[in-house]
């Protein structure tokens, strides 16, 4: 385990207890206040840059982005619906989203369809973070599981990146796969089964696409607005991103 995900799993439990704590003496009057975002996505999908782009913004305080993992970061002795109860009442932001990845490698942290309704009927809503290029973000899942370099993107800094030669098949998140190409069908497929069970629960949702957190703020922006019924919002312009030269076709190889 590394640091960082050491240091957020501590941080999680001390944010799930803390709001316990604070649910004992407010009860429950003030549940899931304001807007609550329920941010999914697959993994090196931009997510950590959208955070650092929202919790900067000029405009509006959006401080409050939570990491929730079901097999890593907090333990999962209660459902999402109270995991996300108690984080709310660490902030008294009216603006707040929680990170779940699924799909590669993931357990998404909802294990029935009346967890997804809870939250919908409680007026929860959903923001996807989805990659245009599937194969692209299979290279990257990929490199990233047998490398342990986290991020496809770094702050401020240069990064020198390994070969990294893979025999077929290959075994990510306890399945077997035989080529790159497989492993972009299934992300492209999981994404399109949980838009369409969302709609199926005519949940309130939104579809940012990596590609668009990178380069084209004003419609990251314009999404993010319609969900949170709000104008104006403004990315921070003080984060800087240098694209890592990962060359996934010299770097990756799959024999």
């Amino acid at each position: 385990m590394n640091l960082r995900s050491l240091r957020n799993r501590w941080r999680q439990k001390f944010l799930l207890k803390f709001g316990d704590f604070v649910k004992f003496f407010y009860g429950k009057k003030n549940i899931l206040k304001g807007n609550n975002i329920v941010v999914l996505h697959q993994g090196r999908s931009g997510s950590t840059l959208l955070a650092k782009k929202l919790s900067g913004s000029p405009s509006h305080k959006i401080k409050s982005f939570s990491e929730i993992y079901s097999n890593s970061y907090i333990p999962m002795e209660e459902g999402m619906k109270d995991i996300i109860h108690s984080l709310s009442y660490t902030t008294k932001l009216k603006n707040k989203f929680y990170e779940i990845k699924f799909g590669l490698g993931n357990h998404l942290s909802f294990c029935m369809e009346k967890d997804f309704l809870e939250l919908i009927h409680l007026g929860c809503k959903f923001l996807i973070i989805i990659r245009k290029n599937a194969l692209s973000q299979a290279k990257s899942n990929v490199y990233g599981f047998y490398s342990n370099n986290k991020y496809h993107y770094k702050l401020n800094e240069k990064n020198s990146f390994k070969k990294i030669k893979i025999n077929r098949p290959f075994l990510i998140g306890g399945m077997f796969f035989s080529s790159l190409e497989e492993v972009a069908s299934y992300i492209n497929s999981q994404n399109e089964l949980l838009i369409h069970f969302l709609d199926k629960l005519s949940a309130i949702y939104e579809i940012i696409y990596y590609e668009d957190i990178v380069e084209k703020n004003k419609i990251v922006e314009k999404s993010i607005c319609n969900l949170l019924k709000i104008n104006g919002l403004i990315f921070s312009k003080k984060i800087k991103t240098i694209k890592t030269p990962t060359n996934y076709d010299t770097n990756l190889i799959i024999d």
